[in-house]
């Protein structure tokens, strides 16, 4: 068997495996985007959702240390109101993000897509 014919079938073989593996990735391509930005949807949903339960137990977290500063007698002790503050900060800006991005996705999904991708581009695919 001549070593350029052996060459010449196997080039075959390989154009033949790139046309089926571009053909697939083109055809899984659109249903990797709706998955993600479906994931995105609910990842975003739930953010929220935990965001507004956080800053109610943050809220009463709040109360209970006025009503026990109260009950105590003195008001120098406000650890519970800067915990429960801060916990509270905290889940409203996580809150108003998962907001910004839900409306990202929602209103403009190729952006949203665009940097789904260029973040895995930055972060080395993982």
């Amino acid at each position: 068997m001549d070593i350029n014919q052996s060459v010449v079938e196997l080039l075959e073989v390989l154009k033949q495996g790139l046309a089926t593996g571009n053909k697939l990735a083109n055809e899984q391509f659109h249903i990797l985007c709706q998955q993600i930005i479906k994931w995105g949807i609910f990842f975003n949903i739930s953010a929220i959702i935990l965001s507004v339960i956080m800053m109610l137990v943050s809220y009463n977290i709040i109360l209970w240390g006025i009503k026990k500063n109260k009950e105590d007698g003195y008001y120098d002790n406000c650890t519970n109101n800067i915990v429960g503050g801060f916990l509270g900060v905290f889940f409203a800006v996580l809150c108003l993000y998962s907001i910004y991005e839900l409306f990202q996705i929602t209103l403009v999904p190729n952006i949203y897509l665009i940097e789904y991708f260029k973040g895995l581009m930055h972060n080395g695919g993982g």
